[in-house]
């Protein structure tokens, strides 16, 4: 038995659908297609695809429910909510002064979404019992599995529209949970003790340093000592998941100093050692004790064998072409590893893409020289340096670039790791407290997002985009309207202007003939004065 998917074709299906939307009565969910993926770690994980319409029905209610689930999330979740990431999590984790001596709880969750108690979420979650049937119908509208309908009686379908919502929900005040887990202890809720000292007589202060980071369903704590983490904390946790119908995963979850193992989260390893060497680690306590965050082993491996199989079957392409395709790589990939102490790795990586792209070359041209191959896709013709560099692998075509007048065609270089990424600080992309309460649907949503904003312009002087260049020269100001320039990059809200058009002469390449202004304000300006 297969599924039926329903795929509108024309816009009258489409229409149709929207007056289904209206009318959710009898409405019964299809069905979920299953399809199995294999993981790294060579186990399998199931992906649900949903029908259409049963698509639609999950984003009108994602809509409806995610502001309200949004109003009481944890502060320190970062997964899958507006104007929250990886990186600040782990910026969290960093600030932890003394993190050597803490001890931390890397828990993980044993088949989260597969094991979710209907139930509970059915009676928690924040929808009308009008519509309650409608969630009943996700939850319970079963599973095609080898062409055989499997019942679900728990468990959310992995790959729905509002699957992350729903996780979310799920986890949400696991955060405050653990601060009560002590309030035993303190007999308060500032998670600090205060006693009389014996020997000297004077009051002392006991702090227990609690801390929660989470993101979707992987998260870490961190605590003063070992037994109040095995105590107090750890129970807690299992009593709230418990609730939900999950347990934790006891070949990923661990209680560890940090002294003894290392922290692996988010791609990112947390290293401790008592004395670091002159190694380009760490440079600025070469001989002292510290921390220091660098990109996984894994993670370094896993990118240069990406990047090796795209060098290795791209030999009927140009280099402009190979080098479109692998630039998003390289630039995904040092994006995110360009906190902390990545420079090492990202060296590694210039090597690498240097061999790379010499031996395409060779494997391209086999009758060719080294001087041949080198005068074409390494050095400029005028031996004018690129970036400050002269060996830089280079493609061109003889497509016209819009942008600037050279009648030879666009040129196109590939990215190099170090000189044009610049290594900041972890803490860097942390988010102030005073601004943490703001979520995706908080009425002070502009403060958050002008502070991201001026947060990335300061990270990414190096390689700052137009818009941005644009964005820092006015101010966060359009200079249509006056308001204040929201730069998200998730939105394309903004839009380039150019003062003097184009096809009245205006320079198309220079940025004092542009402004940056709100789509709705350049669409009134032509709309105004006709150019």
């Amino acid at each position: 038995m297969g599924i039926n998917l329903f795929v509108p074709q024309r816009n009258e299906e489409w229409i149709k659908i929207v007056e289904k939307l209206r009318c959710l009565k009898d409405y019964r969910c299809k069905p979920v297609r299953r399809v199995e993926i294999l993981k790294k770690n060579r186990k399998i994980r199931g992906l649900g695809i949903l029908a259409t319409f049963d698509r639609a029905v999950q984003s009108l209610f994602k809509l409806v429910t995610e502001p309200i689930t949004e109003s009481f999330s944890d502060l320190n979740s970062y997964g899958f909510r507006k104007n929250r990431n990886a990186h600040q999590a782990l910026a969290k984790l960093r600030a932890k002064p003394g993190v050597e001596n803490i001890v931390i709880l890397n828990l993980d969750i044993k088949g989260f979404f597969e094991n979710i108690k209907h139930e509970w979420l059915i009676n928690k979650y924040p929808i009308s019992k009008k519509y309650c049937h409608v969630l009943k119908s996700w939850l319970r509208s079963g599973v095609f599995i080898n062409e055989k309908l499997i019942p679900t009686y728990s468990g959310v379908p992995q790959g729905g529209i509002i699957s992350p919502t729903i996780s979310n929900f799920m986890l949400d005040g696991l955060e405050n949970c653990v601060l009560r887990s002590i309030f035993t202890i303190t007999s308060s809720k500032t998670l600090v003790k205060e006693y009389y000292g014996k020997a000297s007589g004077k009051p002392v202060v006991k702090r227990f340093n609690i801390q929660f980071v989470r993101y979707a369903d992987d998260f870490v704590i961190t605590c003063r000592s070992m037994y109040i983490a095995k105590k107090f904390v750890k129970p807690a946790v299992v009593n709230f998941l418990k609730e939900r119908g999950i347990q934790l995963s006891n070949e990923k979850s661990s209680i560890f100093r940090l002294r003894n193992k290392n922290l692996d989260y988010l791609g990112y390893s947390f290293i401790f050692a008592d004395r670091w060497k002159n190694n380009g680690i760490f440079n600025g306590k070469t001989g002292q004790p510290g921390v220091a965050v660098m990109p996984q082993k894994q993670k370094f491996i896993d990118v240069c064998k990406k990047l090796r199989k795209l060098f290795h079957h791209s030999l009927n392409w140009s280099a402009y072409e190979l080098i479109a395709k692998a630039n998003p790589i390289i630039r995904g990939w040092c994006n995110y590893f360009k906190y902390s102490q990545s420079a090492k790795q990202r060296k590694k990586l210039e090597f690498y893409l240097y061999k790379l792209g010499n031996k395409w070359a060779r494997r391209k041209h086999p009758k060719w020289g080294r001087k041949p191959i080198a005068w074409t896709y390494f050095l400029r013709p005028n031996k004018a340096k690129f970036k400050n560099r002269v060996w830089v692998f280079r493609g061109q075509t003889r497509v016209l670039s819009r942008y600037n007048n050279k009648e030879d065609g666009k040129s196109i270089y590939l990215v190099n790791p170090i000189a044009d990424f610049e290594t900041l600080r972890m803490l860097d992309a942390r988010i102030v407290n005073s601004l943490k309460s703001i979520h995706g649907y908080h009425k002070d949503i502009e403060k958050i997002e002008n502070f991201l904003a001026e947060q990335r312009i300061k990270n990414a002087w190096k390689a700052l985009s137009l818009k941005q260049k644009l964005y820092r020269r006015q101010k966060g100001v359009c200079s249509f309207c006056g308001r204040t320039l929201n730069l998200n990059p998730n939105k394309t809200n903004l839009q380039i202007h150019h003062i003097i058009p184009i096809s009245k002469g205006g320079d198309k390449s220079s940025m004092k003939n542009m402004s940056l202004l709100h789509k709705d304000c350049h669409f009134e300006h032509h709309l105004k004065y006709g150019v």
